[in-house]
C-alpha cells in the first residue's frame, strides 16, 4: 500500500501516488492512439510494435513510450520549464497522413491508473487504485494541467466519439487542487504525484553515442571523414584553440556589423516616427494659419452682414411708412362709401311703398291662380261625371234600382254552386296524380318495400320484393294472395347474399328478407310459379304451403300451427307485377273519366256566375247615374259663381301689375347704386387687407433682421462696419455672408480641423485625440440635417476660440519638440558613423587575424603531410599526402572556421596521388 501522503506548507498534498505502481494507461487524442485502456503488467518487459502511414513510421510507437514516461514524470520533459514540449504528443493531422480529413486535436489526455504492485485480485485493485489526470492543451496557458481522484475514473464509451465526449465530462467532475480552486500546472508533476520516489529513467544506448573527437589511431582514416580527420590534426597541433580564436574575431566582426545594422534600423525607425511629428507640427502651423483666416472671413462675414441687415432695415422703413398712408388714405374711403350707402339705403317711404305694392300683387297674383285652378278642377269633374254616367246608362240598360236584391241572391247562389264543382275537381285532380304515381311505381318496382330496396342497391345487392317475384293465376288467387299476405313488404335475395342483406338493413327495423332457394324434391302443382329467374322462390312457396290451409270459407286460410286465420277475397290481384301494374292502368282511367266530369260541371257553374255577376252590376250602374247627374248639376252652378269671381279678380291685377313694374324699375335704379358702391367699399377692403398683411410681413423681416445682435456680434459701430466692407479687395466687396465669406470661414476652419486633428477620436493615433472640451463642439459643428449649416454658423465662434486656444497651448510645445528633434537626429547620427567605424575596424583585424592563420594552418598541415608521406614509405608505400584546400570562412559566425583535409596514397612508384586507399594486401600504419 502507498505510504501516508504528506502536506506541504502551500497546502499541495505530497507523494500522491506513493508506493503505487503504473496498471493502466489511456490516451485521448494522442497521436494516432486509440482511447482504448491499455492494462500493464508490473515488473515485466513490455514489447510496442505497430506500422504507420509514413516511412517514419507514425504508428505512434514513441509517443506511447513517451505517454508511459510523460506520466511517471520522467525529468526528460523539463517540467521545471513548464513541459510545453507534451505538446508535440498531440495528434497533428499532417503528421498522421490525414490532413484532408481530420484537423488536429486543441487538447488531448493521458491517464494513468497506479495501484498497490501487490495486489492480485479485482476488489484489492479497485481498493487502492489511483487515477491520475494529465490534459495537455495546445491554446490555453498552463499548456499542461493535472488531477487525480481515488478509484477507477475512466472515459468509458462504445465508440470513440463516446470516449472523447466522455473524457471531458469526466474531467469536469474532478477536483481541482491548486490555489483558489484552480488547476495544478506541471512544475508542481513531480513533487506532488511522486515526491522524491526514481519514477523513471531515459536510457540511450552507448553504441550509438559519437565521441567528441576522432582517434586518428584507432580508427582506419578511409572511415572518417574529412572534417573530422582536420578536427583531429587540430587538437593534436593546438591549431583548435587559434581556429577558436578566429571565430571570436568573426563573432566581434558580426557584433559590430549588427550594431551597424540595428544602429540603422533605430534611426530609421526614429526618423520615421520624428517626420511623423514634425508633419503633425507643420500641420498645427498651417491650422494656426487657416485659423486666422477663417477669422478674417468670419469678420467679413458678419461685416458684410450688418450692413446688408442695415440696408434691408432701411428699405423695409421705408416700405412700411408707405403702406401705413395708403392704409390711411383708404379706409378714409371707405367710411365716405359707407355714408353714401346709407344714404341711399335707409329711405323708409319708399320701402313702406314698395311692400304694400309687392303684397297686394302678390295677393291677388295667388287669389288669381287658386279660382283658375278652382274652376279647372270643376271642369274637368262634370266631363268626367258626363263619361261615367253614359258609360253606366249602358251598363244599367232598361233595369231599374227595384231588382238589385233579387241579383245578388241569384248570384250568391251561382257562386256557391261554382265552388263546390271546383273542389269536386281539385279532389279528382288529386286522385289522377295519385293513381298516377302508383301505376310508375308498379311499373319501376318501387311500390313494394322501397326503404329496404334502396338501401339493398346502395350496398351492392341485387333485391326483389316477394310480390314481384311471384306469379299467382287466378284460379292460385283465393288461396295464394291471403298466404302472401304479411310478406307483401318482404324482399327476396340470394342464399350467399343473405348476411350482406341483413347488414345493410340494420337500420331499418322490421325489415323482412327472404332467401332464395329452390324446393327440396318436385314442387307441387298448386305453388305458384317464380316470375324472376334470378330468385328461385320453390322452397320458400312450398314451405308456406305446408303451413297454411284453405277452409270452408274460400276467402280466409288458416295457419295449421297458431290458427291465426287471413281474410282474402281481394277485388285485385295483389301478387305479380303485370297484375298490380294493370290494375293501377285500370284505376287510373276511372279516375280520368271521373276528373273530366268535374271539369264540365266546374265550366257550367262559372257560366252561372258570370250571367248573375251582370245582372248585379246592371241594377248598381242604374243606381250610380242618378246619383252622378245630381254632382253635375251642383258642380255647374259652383262654376259659374268662380267664373265670375275670377273676372273680378283680373281686372284688379292688372292695375297692381302696372304698379308693380313701375316700383321695380325704381327699386331696381336704387338696388344699383348701392351695388356699384359695396363693390367699391369691398374692393378698397381687399386692399386695406392686402397691405395690412404686406406690413406685417415687412415688419416681420424687420424684426428678422438681427441688426442688434449682428452690431454686437461686430463690436463697433455701423460706420466702422461700412468702412471695413470698403476697405476689402474689389472683387471681395460683392461676397455674400452666407455664400461666400461663411463658405470661407466654414472651409478655412475645416482645414485647421483637419490639420490640427486629422484622425478626431481615434485611440489608434493618441496623439491626434481630440481633448474633451472640444468633442462636443465638433459633434455641434459636424451635425448633419436640413439645419447644418446654421448650427454650425452657431457654433463657429465657440469653435474658433478654442481651436485657436488649443493651438496656442501646443506652439510652444511644438517649438520644444523641433529643437529636440534636431538634436537628436544628430546625435543619431553620430552614432551611426561610430558604429560603422568600429565594423571597419573590426573587419579589417578579423581579415588580417584570418589570413595569418590560414598561413599558419597550412604551414602545419605541409609538415604532418611530410610526415605522413615519409611514415606511408617507411612502410612500404609508394607515397602519401593530405589533400587541404583553404575554406571561405562560415557567414554563420557561430559556425567554426572548419577545414577539411583528405589523405592521398599512390598507388605505384611516381603515381598520381589518389583518394582511395591501398588494397587489403597493403600494410597501412593505423594513423
Amino acid at each position: 500500500m502507498p505510504a501516508a501522503v504528506a502536506r506541504t506548507d502551500d497546502g499541495y498534498d505530497d507523494d500522491v501516488v506513493g508506493g503505487r505502481v503504473l496498471v493502466g494507461l489511456q490516451t485521448v487524442h494522442i497521436s494516432r492512439l486509440s482511447m482504448h485502456p491499455i492494462p500493464i503488467s508490473a515488473a515485466s518487459l513490455i514489447a510496442v510494435a505497430g506500422q504507420g502511414p509514413k516511412d517514419s513510421n507514425g504508428a505512434g510507437k514513441s509517443s506511447l513510450i513517451g505517454s508511459a514516461s510523460f506520466i511517471h514524470a520522467d525529468d526528460q520533459w523539463r517540467f521545471n520549464s513548464g513541459a510545453t514540449s507534451a505538446l508535440d504528443l498531440l495528434f497533428t493531422a499532417e503528421d498522421a497522413g490525414q490532413e484532408g480529413r481530420w484537423s488536429d486535436a486543441k487538447h488531448g489526455y493521458i491517464i494513468g491508473v497506479f495501484a498497490d504492485p501487490a495486489a492480485d485480485t479485482l476488489p484489492t485493485l479497485q481498493d487502492s487504485a489511483l487515477t491520475v489526470w494529465i490534459r495537455i492543451d495546445r491554446e490555453h496557458s498552463p499548456h499542461v494541467v493535472f488531477r487525480w481522484a481515488d478509484g477507477l475514473k475512466l472515459p468509458i464509451g462504445r465508440s470513440e466519439a463516446d470516449r472523447e465526449k466522455s473524457a471531458d465530462e469526466t474531467w469536469a467532475t474532478l477536483p481541482k487542487r491548486g490555489r483558489r480552486r484552480g488547476d495544478l500546472s506541471a512544475r508542481e508533476m513531480p513533487r506532488v504525484l511522486f515526491g522524491d520516489h526514481v519514477r523513471c529513467v531515459s536510457f540511450l544506448s552507448t553504441s550509438v553515442r559519437a565521441s567528441a573527437t576522432a582517434n586518428l589511431l584507432a580508427q582506419p582514416l578511409n572511415d572518417l571523414p574529412a572534417h573530422r580527420i582536420f578536427s583531429a590534426i587540430a587538437a593534436l597541433t593546438g591549431l583548435d584553440r587559434e581556429i577558436e580564436q578566429e571565430r571570436v574575431g568573426r563573432i566581434r566582426e558580426h557584433e559590430e556589423q549588427r550594431k551597424v545594422a540595428r544602429a540603422e534600423e533605430l534611426l530609421g525607425e526614429w526618423e520615421e516616427h520624428a517626420r511623423a511629428i514634425e508633419a503633425s507640427i507643420d500641420d498645427r502651423d498651417e491650422a494656426r494659419a487657416a485659423v486666422v483666416e477663417a477669422e478674417r472671413a468670419w469678420r467679413s462675414r458678419v461685416a458684410v452682414a450688418v450692413t446688408k441687415a442695415y440696408e434691408e432695415k432701411q428699405s423695409l422703413d421705408f416700405t412700411i411708412d408707405r403702406l401705413a398712408d395708403e392704409i390711411t388714405e383708404k379706409k378714409d374711403k371707405i367710411r365716405e362709401i359707407s355714408a353714401q350707402i346709407n344714404e341711399v339705403s335707409n329711405d323708409d317711404e319708399f320701402q313702406q311703398k314698395q311692400r304694400l305694392v309687392m303684397e297686394t300683387h302678390r295677393g291677388l297674383t295667388g287669389r288669381e291662380r287658386y279660382l283658375e285652378s278652382e274652376l279647372a278642377r270643376r271642369d274637368d269633374r262634370i266631363e268626367q261625371d258626363l263619361k261615367k254616367a253614359d258609360t253606366l246608362q249602358e251598363v244599367a240598360g232598361g233595369r231599374g234600382r227595384s231588382r238589385g236584391e233579387a241579383a245578388l241572391v241569384e248570384l250568391e247562389t251561382a257562386v256557391a254552386a261554382q265552388q263546390d264543382a271546383v273542389k269536386a275537381c281539385g279532389v279528382a285532380e288529386s286522385r289522377v296524380a295519385a293513381a298516377a304515381v302508383r301505376l310508375r311505381s308498379a311499373e319501376a318496382g318501387e311500390d313494394l318495400a322501397q326503404q329496404e330496396l334502396h338501401l339493398l342497391a346502395t350496398a351492392g345487392i341485387e333485391a326483389i320484393a316477394v310480390a314481384d317475384a311471384v306469379g299467382v293465376s287466378d284460379a292460385q288467387r283465393a288461396r295464394w294472395e291471403p298466404i302472401l299476405a304479411p310478406y307483401r313488404q318482404a324482399v327476396v335475395v340470394s342464399t350467399e347474399n343473405l348476411d350482406a342483406a341483413v347488414r345493410a338493413l340494420v337500420g331499418e327495423p322490421g325489415s323482412v328478407v327472404v332467401p332464395a332457394k329452390p324446393a327440396k324434391g318436385r314442387k307441387p302443382k298448386d305453388v305458384p310459379e317464380s316470375t324472376d329467374r334470378r330468385f328461385d322462390l320453390s322452397g320458400f312457396l312450398v314451405a308456406l304451403a305446408g303451413q297454411y290451409e284453405l277452409g270452408d270459407d274460400p276467402e280466409r286460410v288458416t295457419d295449421i300451427g297458431s290458427g291465426a286465420v287471413i281474410v282474402g277475397g281481394f277485388a285485385e290481384p295483389t301478387t305479380g307485377r303485370v297484375q298490380r301494374i294493370s290494375r293501377a292502368e285500370f284505376e287510373l282511367e276511372n279516375l280520368r273519366d271521373l276528373l273530366v266530369v268535374s271539369e264540365q260541371r266546374k265550366s257550367a257553374a262559372d257560366v252561372v256566375v258570370r250571367d248573375a255577376e251582370r245582372r248585379v252590376l246592371g241594377s248598381r250602374a242604374a243606381e250610380e247615374v242618378a246619383t252622378i247627374r245630381e254632382a253635375i248639376e251642383t258642380n255647374r252652378v259652383e262654376r259659374e259663381k268662380i267664373s265670375t269671381e275670377l273676372a273680378e279678380v283680373q281686372s284688379k291685377l292688372d292695375v297692381a301689375a302696372r304698379e308693380r313694374d313701375k316700383m321695380v324699375g325704381d327699386a331696381a335704379t336704387r338696388n344699383g347704386i348701392v351695388d356699384n358702391l359695396l363693390k367699391e367699399r369691398d374692393r378698397f377692403s381687399r386692399d386695406v387687407t392686402t397691405m395690412q398683411d404686406q406690413r406685417g410681413e415687412l415688419e416681420a423681416q424687420r424684426a428678422q433682421t438681427q441688426l442688434g445682435e449682428l452690431l454686437t456680434e461686430w463690436g463697433h459701430t455701423l460706420d466702422e462696419a461700412h468702412t471695413y466692407v470698403l476697405s476689402l479687395e474689389e472683387s471681395h466687396q460683392t461676397w455674400s455672408e452666407n455664400d461666400d465669406w461663411w463658405l470661407e470661414a466654414d472651409r478655412q476652419m475645416s482645414t485647421a480641423i483637419a490639420k490640427c486633428f486629422p484622425d478626431r477620436g481615434d485611440a489608434a493615433s493618441p496623439d491626434n485625440v481630440v481633448p474633451s472640451e472640444l468633442r462636443n463642439l465638433f459633434q455641434q459643428y459636424h451635425g448633419h440635417g436640413a439645419g447644418r449649416a446654421a448650427q454650425a454658423r452657431q457654433a463657429f465662434p465657440a469653435l474658433r476660440t478654442a481651436v485657436a486656444g488649443y493651438l496656442r497651448q501646443q506652439e510652444t510645445f511644438d517649438g520644444h519638440q523641433r529643437r529636440q528633434i534636431g538634436t537628436e537626429r544628430t546625435d543619431r547620427h553620430k552614432d551611426l558613423e561610430g558604429a560603422r567605424l568600429g565594423h571597419g575596424q573590426a573587419t579589417q583585424a578579423a581579415g588580417a587575424y584570418r589570413s595569418s592563420l590560414a598561413d599558419a594552418i597550412k604551414n602545419r598541415l605541409k609538415s604532418v603531410s611530410d610526415e605522413f608521406d615519409r611514415i606511408d614509405r617507411k612502410y612500404g608505400g609508394y607515397g602519401a599526402s593530405l589533400h587541404y584546400p583553404v575554406p571561405e570562412a562560415p557567414s554563420d559566425p557561430t559556425q567554426p572556421w572548419t577545414w577539411e583535409v583528405t589523405p592521398q596514397w599512390r598507388r605505384a612508384r611516381g603515381g598520381k596521388a589518389a583518394d582511395r586507399v591501398q588494397p587489403a594486401r597493403q600494410h597501412r600504419p593505423d594513423g
